[in-house]
């Protein structure tokens, strides 16, 4: 079971701030990267840093949508696959990710 970890994430965007609770993930050969979990729909994100702004993940994608999300966004009605940032087809990803 995952250790969960707080931070208080403030939003430069829109100058909210909000206590974020965090699961670090060890990945092997990589640094680890940090995940957070929607209370109100399941849906998983996985970051790069604690500073929660650029979503990446090795092993598979980066956001997992759950049950009550919602997205205008075709292509999204599941996973999204991200590396360092910036978001890939699936089909990329696994490129090089070289799978």
């Amino acid at each position: 079971m995952l250790k969960p970890y707080y931070h208080l994430n403030y939003n430069e965007d829109t100058g909210v701030k909000d206590l974020v609770e965090y699961f670090i993930i060890e990945q092997a050969n990589s640094k680890p990267i940090y995940l957070t979990i929607c209370e109100k729909t399941g849906t998983k994100y996985y970051y790069q840093n604690r500073r929660f702004r650029k979503f990446h993940r090795e092993d598979g994608p980066a956001i997992e949508w759950g049950v009550g999300a919602w997205t205008n966004d075709a292509d999204l009605h599941s996973k999204a696959w991200y590396l360092n940032g910036e978001k890939l087809s699936e089909e990329e990803f696994n490129k090089r990710m070289n799978r």
